[in-house]
């Protein structure tokens, strides 16, 4: 099921790039998402294995609503293989099944079930623990390849989701930060003030997010966007999942 979340957040610099992985920022339209205005994927419609607002090809109603600005395949760019404390990404293991992908990982420090948000009837660190060493486990201590994603997350179609589709400006294997284009400003905002953004998930692994900003005038790398997150505005009752067209 596609869902989206709508959040309020406190506004520290004024220009926009996201990367996210199996989700992509809706409001207001990432840089990831530069095929929306693309003919072949407005409507939810997707010419590749999977879309990432539909689960037809040929587009859905929901995609006509709230989700409308993610049209593209915004939620194809990311890294995968990623596990905790490794120095790279493998860019080919899609499910760990509690494995680390090198020699000398680090444990998890978010263990307790309330925190874990998938899977949390298992034992941490059991055999039964799948996620043990993926990224939300100890938030900020799993590498990327890149700050702004891999398009289809591996250098080659892989299984699973592991595909884009060609565009005029990406292919399979491309890195974000270095080929997807600078668009028309989805957005004007006034650093310090308040503004609302929404992402929307397509596959869902469990884990957590943080909206982050790099300056326009620095290169796009994963440390320039770690020195720039985003405050969530005020408590819970500022933020909705919308489930089709329906608000929670």
């Amino acid at each position: 099921m596609a869902v989206a979340a709508w959040l309020s957040v406190a506004l520290l610099v004024g220009c926009l790039t996201v990367a996210a992985s199996h989700g992509s920022l809706v409001f207001s339209p990432p840089r990831n998402s530069a095929d929306r205005r693309l003919p072949a994927f407005t409507g939810g419609k997707y010419l590749g294995l999977y879309g990432c607002n539909c689960g037809d090809r040929s587009g859905c109603a929901s995609a006509l609503g709230l989700r409308s600005s993610g049209d593209e395949q915004g939620c194809g760019w990311f890294s995968q293989g990623c596990t905790l404390g490794c120095l790279r990404c493998d860019n080919r293991t899609q499910h760990t099944h509690g494995k680390a992908t090198c020699t000398s990982p680090m444990e998890p420090i978010l263990n307790e079930p309330d925190a874990r948000t998938v899977n949390i009837g298992a034992k941490a660190g059991s055999e039964q623990d799948a996620y043990r060493y993926n990224p939300w486990r100890a938030p900020g201590y799993a590498p990327v390849t890149d700050a702004c994603g891999m398009a289809g997350g591996s250098p080659t179609l892989g299984l699973g989701h592991a595909s884009f589709h060609t565009v005029p400006w990406a292919k399979q294997g491309d890195l974000g930060s270095r080929m997807l284009p600078k668009g028309p400003a989805a957005a004007t905002w006034v650093a310090g003030s308040v503004v609302e953004v929404g992402w929307g998930v397509r596959f869902n692994h469990g884990g957590g997010y943080q909206y982050r900003l790099c300056p326009a005038s620095e290169p796009l790398t994963e440390e320039c966007f770690q020195r720039h997150p985003l405050i969530f505005n005020g408590s819970s009752d500022r933020s909705a999942a919308a489930y089709q067209q329906t608000l929670r």
